[in-house]
């Protein structure tokens, strides 16, 4: 093999190689700071399953109440301050046999003990199709809780938080 083919062949590699680099850095590649310090991490929070048949009264919210410490201020408790790209909440709701249900997504920052409503979702049929509510609002706790109206019956809800952001 020539001087000049031998050249060519590792410059060829060295351009595949930075190419492939620039791609992988530039993609949405799932990469852990354990990985590469410093980049973009993705962690996927479950909140809970509900099962709320007959277990809550009409305009009462239920939470995972294994997060937290079984209190009003603290059930369901999500911490998410360091997650500053995307805070998604997926909600499936296969088995619906309350009239309806509510999901509300809350959220409160800084020293504050009180809950504010984000997003408030109403469904009224069960759905195969999960839901997707986009969280944007700038909180560092989050919870999502659960609750039925009119007349109760048994009902399956999982809902899925998904949140990613940079490591701080």
């Amino acid at each position: 093999m020539s001087k000049w083919v031998r050249r060519f062949t590792m410059a060829a590699c060295a351009l595949f190689l930075s190419t492939s680099l620039w791609a992988a850095d530039d993609s949405d590649l799932t990469v852990t700071e354990t990985t590469f310090r410093g980049s973009i991490s993705k962690d996927v929070v479950w909140f809970t399953a509900y099962d709320l048949g007959g277990t809550i009264g009409t305009n009462t919210y239920v939470y995972n109440d294994s997060v937290g410490t079984n209190s009003a201020n603290t059930d369901g408790l999500v911490e998410c301050r360091n997650y500053t790209k995307d805070r998604v909440i997926q909600i499936s709701i296969p088995t619906l046999g309350s009239t309806s249900i509510d999901v509300r997504i809350e959220g409160r920052a800084g020293t504050s003990t009180n809950w504010g409503d984000i997003n408030t979702k109403n469904f009224s049929a069960a759905t195969t199709i999960d839901y997707l509510i986009n969280a944007v609002e700038w909180v560092e706790e989050i919870r999502v809780g659960a609750r039925s109206n009119g007349t109760a019956g048994t009902d399956s809800i999982t809902i899925t938080g998904i949140l990613r952001g940079e490591q701080r």
